[in-house]
């Protein structure tokens, strides 16, 4: 029979995570789709056949995703909602393959503190309401480990075809994710060098399948390897961003105020850690930094930057499980208090519940609607800087934004005005271009807030005897500029 301290943590966990999916959760479905989540619908918004085929024309993307993602994509005010809706049911199964993990790897009773700290950590608020792969990608990885870890404990032949199934999910989701294997190989190596057995039926065949897995994917590989130089960013990551991506600051600051909150009550603090076998320390260890530092060393010995939280994704619940294996080794009425604690300081801070409830700074849908509304009585030209790093390295002046996939944004909210089309990146051909480009009495301007081009095509149009009028939308601007009579008939 369960005891009853169990079943309240149960109750007490289940609670903590329908009250993060009402507080943060829930709102966040309903932003406006960024640059990423807008190239998701391009790829996915004229049914399953096209997006296989924009799909392979598409460098880096996911083809099962884009596949499974045409199956909810439509029109109308449930279009955000429905786009996030595979991520959210990911996030809840990646959660509950942690749960699982963390009673196997742990103790029985770390499961519920596990989902808690989970279903509260921003990262996965962050990926589980986001039209990408990720979260899928991380049910895969976290599948694909509890079918290893299963495997391990006595598991059938069956177990080995459900653990090849969910490691060929996660490589199909995302490559990079495909680095969990590196962990689970060492895992095992830690395991028998340790004592215990380890067969060779499950290692040798996902040595065999998972690498013939690929061949099909092999073109879509080489056109990302291609187009890879296009990706390079020109500041590498720091030695702190990677101690952030590693260990979480915010995260460690709220584990300690937990420890805090435990001490004032005036009880002795009793933490009896659950005595875990040497091979699964180094798996947790391994899995917290060896990939954060491999991506880390690569961004910075190559120029290509792939040190980004959402391509080490996979490594976060790392963190997490220790987190949990720390609070499994306090008294239950301690434990309370930490899980608390974890969710006040996630959930309820008042800066987390602001940005959740409000406009997302990402977001496409205000600054075009802004555009919308200036331009109700005249459909005048708009000038439209990509949001995608890529676009500089392409022909983008032969471009139509309103179709092509660099531009997505305005496939997901259209705009009836003629559109210009500009890059990414702010230099001297995006300034012979504008100016050479046709004047009309009436122009906007859609630009990432934080660009050039703004503050040089403000200047240069009102040299051209144009009036600018500057909306700041979330990360964007919207620029109005009219030309007066006068400087019309003068140019004339």
């Amino acid at each position: 029979m369960e005891p009853r301290s169990a079943k309240d943590l149960r109750w007490l966990a289940l609670g903590l995570c329908a009250g993060a999916f009402l507080v943060t959760w829930l709102p966040r479905l309903f932003w406006g789709l960024w640059t990423d989540e807008a190239s998701t619908f391009w790829m996915a918004c004229e049914g399953w056949r096209e997006a296989l085929v924009r799909v392979a024309m598409s460098p880096g993307q996911s083809n099962l995703y884009g596949f499974l993602q045409s199956f909810f994509t439509s029109r109308g005010p449930w279009l955000e909602p429905l786009m996030r809706a595979p991520s959210v049911m990911a996030m809840i199964v990646a959660g509950w393959y942690l749960k699982r993990i963390s009673e196997t790897l742990i103790h029985r009773e770390a499961g519920w503190p596990a989902a808690v700290l989970f279903f509260c950590a921003p990262d996965v608020i962050n990926f589980g309401t986001s039209a990408r792969p990720y979260a899928m990608a991380l049910a895969a990885a976290l599948a694909s480990f509890w079918y290893l870890l299963a495997w391990l404990d006595g598991g059938k032949r069956t177990t080995i075809v459900q653990y090849l199934a969910a490691s060929i999910l996660t490589l199909y989701f995302h490559y990079f994710f495909g680095f969990i294997f590196v962990v689970q190989a060492i895992y095992l190596m830690a395991r028998k060098l340790s004592g215990q057995p380890v067969g060779l039926a499950l290692p040798v065949t996902a040595a065999i399948v998972l690498p013939a897995s690929l061949i099909p994917l092999v073109r879509h590989l080489l056109l990302t390897a291609k187009e890879a130089i296009t990706f390079a960013f020109p500041t590498p990551p720091t030695l702190l961003q990677l101690l952030q991506m590693c260990f979480h600051p915010p995260l460690l600051l709220i584990l300690g105020l937990g420890f805090v909150l435990v001490a004032l009550q005036k009880q002795k603090l009793r933490w009896q850690p659950v005595a875990l076998p040497r091979a699964s320390f180094t798996l947790l260890g391994v899995w917290l930094v060896l990939g954060p530092v491999v991506f880390f060393l690569a961004a910075r010995l190559t120029p290509h930057a792939f040190f980004s939280t959402r391509f080490q994704l996979w490594a976060g619940p790392a963190f997490l499980l220790l987190a949990a294996w720390v609070i499994t080794g306090l008294p239950f009425a301690a434990r309370r208090i930490m899980l608390l604690a974890f969710f006040a300081g996630t959930i309820l801070h008042p800066g987390n519940i602001l940005q959740s409830w409000r406009d997302s700074a990402m977001s496409w849908r205000e600054p075009i609607e802004v555009v919308r509304s200036l331009s109700a009585k005249e459909a005048a030209p708009v000038f439209v800087a990509s949001g995608l790093v890529e676009s500089g390295a392409m022909d983008w002046q032969t471009m139509s934004p309103a179709t092509h996939r660099l531009f997505a944004p305005l496939t997901v909210y259209p705009l009836r005005n003629p559109t210009v089309p500009l890059p990414y990146q702010f230099g001297e051909e995006v300034k012979d271009f504008v100016q050479k480009a046709p004047k009309a009495r009436e122009l906007y301007l859609l630009a990432a807030a934080d660009s050039g081009l703004g503050p040089w095509m403000k200047s240069y149009m009102e040299q051209q005897g144009y009036t600018a009028a500057v909306s700041p939308v979330n990360d964007y601007v919207v620029m109005h500029f009219t030309q007066s009579a006068t400087s019309a008939r003068r140019q004339e």
